[in-house]
């Protein structure tokens, strides 16, 4: 039954099927900050992926996009369906989720941040019109593992309606120290690793209704 109700909650929050105008591919496009040239890029294939990353701790920010040869649709409910994300993103070990709405979502992540397992609460905010997906770290109890996490998924159709661009952005603070190579991860890997994972995921077919 639980189940049913999740699938329930996200085929009505998911993008009305209508298609969007040239106009409108074009203001979530700038919305996004998609440019020409960056466009021209994911259609070669290329994941682009900037990166910030303060080494004198564990803080990462950074943003991405990806070009996936699925339907807007298709898409939306795979990030919206939070239960499932230990079977593809990587580091999450176990998603539970403590409240749904139509309109979002509060679930509580583990994580193997290789040196420590940590666990943090994020708040979902879906705008299915806009293609928008928006988290950032509950404000009240659980407690959580780590400083400040929060971030951004932007969906384009692109196409014909065919593929969607899709616009990562990410900030996390773990708060505390970690080793060199976990930083690294943090700086250079870990955006284009989590796009890398959602393209698969997809283009195998599992954002099938």
């Amino acid at each position: 039954m639980i189940a049913l109700v999740a699938l329930l909650v996200a085929q009505a929050a998911s993008p009305a099927p209508a298609p969007l105008s040239s106009a409108d591919i074009a203001a979530r496009l700038a919305a996004a900050g998609v440019s020409a040239a960056e466009l021209a890029r994911l259609e070669e294939g290329e994941l682009v992926a900037e990166t910030n990353q303060e080494t004198a701790g564990a803080r990462g920010e950074g943003r991405g996009s990806v070009l996936v040869h699925r339907p807007e649709g298709e898409l939306w409910r795979i990030l919206t369906d939070h239960r499932r994300f230990p079977e593809f993103m990587p580091r999450i070990e176990k998603v539970q989720v403590l409240d749904e709405t139509p309109g979002g979502e509060r679930s509580q992540l583990w994580l193997d941040a290789t040196v420590k397992h940590i666990d943090y609460a994020l708040d979902y905010r879906y705008r299915p019109e806009a293609g928008v997906i928006v988290y950032s770290m509950a404000k009240d109890p659980p407690p959580h593992g780590v400083k400040e996490a929060s971030g951004t998924w932007r969906l384009i159709p692109v196409d014909a309606g065919a593929s969607t661009v899709v616009v990562y952005a990410s900030k996390i603070d773990i708060g505390f120290w970690v080793p060199g190579f976990v930083a690294e991860y943090l700086s250079k890997r870990s955006i284009p690793n989590v796009l890398e994972a959602v393209k698969r995921r997809a283009e195998a077919g599992f954002g099938k209704k």
